[in-house]
């Protein structure tokens, strides 16, 4: 493998991690996540996927330990039942998550006909179109109010754009980079090849440096008690702290995406609001901690007519290219905003999709396919900002 933290992977976590496997027959051992993906921090966990021929639904279990205070988890699956729990990825986002952590993984006991057949799986798995177009749709119908804001609100509004659809745009991206968490998700856009986007989340700027944002997360942390919240509300908190004190320390310049995350997160459980209500004055902010997450200035050297009109370029090549795929293929299986809403709200609660952009809840049945009016939708808006 190479490099030290590899070594010590091959060398003696794997023949630790063998040593927890079930009594049943071992058909594929995987190394995925990060250090899989080469994201990997020296803070990462090390996460290992077993497959195993139960000959029962065994259902999916993980085991968690530590090996020289590096945490290691093991994920326990039934081969068949977890290829039947899947096969509704384009649609359920914990499933789609699963195929990818298979996609991008390492078989470390060699290839066989069994890690090929759940590799061929996995390539192909995406999340459906439909879920962009509506995101993309809910767009459309905010535009107006993004644009009458002040330029500071403004700003911060593109950014959670930015990365929503970015992140949505590298999910329905088959056999792509995978979009695991906030902390990866420049890494996952430079190695997906989605250098618009990645520029766009450049061009926005930083709202503190380094050290103030990790005073800032520090601050916001220390003053709100995530301890005393049920177990796990309790570790998404503590996910996002760890991920953000982590980017902070090694690749500031990418901390953005986790940062905003974790303030997002602490301000809409212990403030009961939107964070960005302290940028448009609606409200002053609690703490100041959060100014340095959520600025209410705009950063030297932003460009304000200059960002705004790369990203509605940006938004306007997705959208083209998602309506035009769908009418190619015919109507999207799914056309309900409450349905799409609910995915992205179960994303959201996994902590790995930006949960600031909240599709709102339509009144319109469940069962009523929307899909040809967002389009339209979607399209006009195109056209007029052409």
């Amino acid at each position: 493998m190479g490099d030290p933290r590899a070594e010590l992977i091959q060398g003696e976590i794997l023949p630790f991690v063998r040593s927890h496997l079930f009594e049943h027959d071992v058909l594929a051992l995987l190394l995925v996540g990060s250090s899989a993906r080469g994201y990997a921090v020296d803070t990462s966990d090390v996460d290992f996927m077993a497959f195993y021929d139960s000959g029962q639904r065994l259902p999916s279990t993980s085991t968690f330990t530590t090996y020289r205070d590096v945490n290691v988890t093991l994920e326990h699956h039934d081969l068949h039942t977890f290829l039947d729990d899947t096969l509704d990825h384009r649609f359920n986002l914990g499933s789609l998550r699963m195929l990818l952590k298979v996609r991008d993984g390492v078989a470390v006991s060699g290839e066989n006909d069994t890690t090929r057949r759940l590799m061929d799986v996995a390539r192909l798995a995406r999340l459906d179109d439909s879920i962009l177009l509506c995101a993309l749709d809910q767009l459309v119908d905010e535009w107006p109010v993004i644009r009458a804001t002040s330029d500071a609100h403004r700003r911060h509004l593109l950014i959670r754009w930015i990365e929503c659809l970015a992140s949505l745009d590298l999910l329905n991206r088959a056999n792509g980079a995978a979009y695991s968490k906030p902390k990866w998700l420049f890494k996952s856009l430079r190695a997906g090849g989605l250098q618009e986007a990645l520029s766009l989340l450049e061009k926005v700027g930083r709202d503190a440096d380094a050290e103030s944002q990790r005073s800032a997360i520090e601050a916001i942390a220390s003053h709100y008690d995530a301890e005393r919240l049920p177990a796990g509300t309790r570790g998404i908190f503590r996910l996002c702290l760890r991920d953000a004190r982590a980017m902070l320390t090694h690749a500031p310049a990418e901390a953005g995406p986790v940062v905003r995350f974790l303030g997002d997160t602490y301000y809409r459980r212990f403030c009961d609001g939107d964070p960005l209500d302290g940028v448009s004055g609606q409200r002053a902010y609690p703490i100041g901690a959060f100014e340095a997450i959520f600025s209410p200035r705009l950063p030297a050297g932003y460009r304000e007519e200059e960002v705004v009109a790369d990203f509605v370029r940006y938004a306007r090549g997705l959208a083209t290219r998602i309506c035009d795929r769908i009418e190619h293929r015919g109507q999207p299986v799914i056309g309900s905003r409450n349905m799409v809403a609910h995915f992205l709200g179960r994303y959201a609660a996994m902590g790995i999709f930006p949960p600031h952009v909240s599709l709102r809840r339509s009144r319109v049945p469940g069962h009523v396919d929307q899909s040809e009016l967002w389009q339209a939708k979607v399209r006009r808006w195109c056209e007029t900002h052409g």
